[in-house]
């Protein structure tokens, strides 16, 4: 079932094909909107759109289109930030350190696959937080169920704001540190859009709830390294 991007309910269809080859695109019942303008739309707009929150865009992307990419996503955010963490290290630009440790390659990939592991439960702790908070408040307000595939794939999708960490590292950002947290600050507002499209939760308890999963996230993180 698909949704139709200006009152959010149900559709059976998109568009509907004759048989002398002409496609027409399909109209809500409910509100009489074509379900998805998208679904005509060149793909450079529409990423336009998603860059901007626009509730449309991101119901055309969550909702009517079948990504099967959150795997990739999700490995491909794993490396991005293991390399934003690596290259943040005090001797990770050192040449000095380079040249007086032996075993430097063995140093530096040996903190790689801690670095990987603390990314990783990082991702683990986000999820599950806004996967608990979610269930709550849905299950409080309406008594529904969340399914966790879900909640995951919303904050994959949702989540590429990402890589424009990486793009700034790989292309040698003097500001990396203010880069990485407009990323993040990014990256919040939209998961927060995402969560408000595809729960219908208000924007200002989505904002709380990926907010509080961020902090959440930090604070626990920060406490392994110290303590490690």
């Amino acid at each position: 079932m698909y949704v139709c991007i200006w009152c959010g309910k149900t559709a059976s269809a998109l568009y509907r094909r004759f048989n002398n080859g002409i496609t027409k695109l399909s109209h809500c019942i409910t509100c009489g909107n074509i379900v998805d303008i998208y679904t005509e739309y060149d793909s450079v707009l529409l990423l336009l759109d998603i860059l901007l929150h626009k509730s449309r865009a991101f119901k055309h992307v969550l909702f009517n289109r079948n990504l099967n990419i959150q795997k990739r996503l999700f490995m491909l955010y794993l490396v991005c930030d293991t390399y934003i963490k690596l290259v943040q290290l005090p001797y990770s630009r050192s040449s000095s350190y380079k040249e007086n440790c032996y075993n430097w390659h063995a140093v530096l990939e040996r903190d790689f696959l801690w670095v990987f592991a603390l990314t990783l439960s990082e991702y683990f702790i986000h999820f599950s937080v806004i996967y608990i908070l979610v269930t709550f408040l849905c299950y409080y307000r309406c008594s529904i169920r969340i399914s966790l595939f879900k909640v995951i794939k919303m904050l994959l999708l949702s989540s590429y704001g990402k890589l424009f960490n990486m793009a700034a590292a790989v292309w040698g950002a003097n500001e990396l540190l203010l880069s990485i947290w407009l990323t993040n600050i990014f990256v919040i507002t939209s998961n927060a859009q995402a969560l408000n499209v595809t729960f219908e939760i208000s924007w200002r308890r989505s904002l709380i709830i990926v907010l509080t999963a961020f902090i959440v996230t930090k604070v626990i993180s920060g406490s392994v390294q110290i303590w490690c």
